[in-house]
């Protein structure tokens, strides 16, 4: 996993309010957006 996709995905938990979890992390990586936005843009 690069450094850009955990700045990418921090960044956006910090947009959000997310709390940051090692499973929306590696969703992220994989591309998973359905599951890292919870249901948000489907």
């Amino acid at each position: 996993m690069s450094v850009k996709v955990l700045q990418g995905y921090m960044s956006l938990c910090r947009y959000y309010g997310w709390v940051p979890t090692w499973d929306g992390l590696r969703a992220f990586a994989r591309g998973d957006r359905g599951r890292v936005l919870g249901g948000v843009g489907k």
